[in-house]
């Protein structure tokens, strides 16, 4: 029986001998927040490296990112927001693509390299625009005021956030094993 179930693995195609690797870089309320969406995040968030900031630091301030909008994300969708009009995303992802290209990178190819499909782009736009609408909505009065009482409600709100949330960063894995083919997992939420 061995026999036979070896000689049928090594007649298998070789996509479905592929390992699947990725890493939790952080848990939110114990939701993973893989490594293929923060290397998603550094291509498509408006953060930039800064000057003298070296990649391991970029990634964090990312993951930081990524965890404040998780957290966002989440007080927003408490009061069942209205999914952004196709054209609000279509815009949005517009944008972004002009701001690769003015970046001298080709979007279509930065995308593919990220693991990112065109559905997984507009989810994640999508996602990031229900968060925007979210803060102006909870802090319009506080924006009215002066953007330093917007900065320091917002900032209040989101320590209010960590502190009620268990957030968990981890460690990252030694690199992938020799030979593993690297599959991107999808991120996108489940509509």
């Amino acid at each position: 029986m061995f026999a036979l179930l070896t000689i049928l693995l090594m007649a298998a195609p070789d996509n479905l001998c592929r390992v699947v690797v990725d890493r939790i870089a952080a848990t939110v309320d114990d939701v993973a927040i893989p490594e293929s969406a923060v290397r998603r995040a550094m291509l498509t968030s408006a953060l930039k490296i800064e000057p003298g900031e070296t990649a391991a630091a970029f990634r964090e301030r990312v993951l930081d990112a990524l965890i404040d909008q998780h957290l966002q994300y989440d007080d927003a969708v408490r009061f069942g927001p209205a999914t952004p009009d196709a054209a609000d995303v279509t815009a949005e992802v517009q944008k972004l693509r002009e701001r690769l290209k003015a970046q001298g990178r080709d979007p279509d190819k930065e995308f593919a390299d990220a693991g990112l499909t065109p559905e997984e782009l507009r989810a994640t736009v999508e996602r990031q625009l229900i968060v925007q609408r979210h803060l102006v909505e909870r802090f319009r009065s506080a924006a009215v005021a002066s953007a330093r009482a917007y900065a320091e409600e917002v900032e209040k709100w989101m320590k209010e956030l960590r502190q009620r949330a268990r957030i968990e960063r981890h460690a990252l894995a030694p690199p992938y094993p020799d030979g593993a083919k690297l599959i991107v997992l999808s991120t996108a939420p489940k509509k």
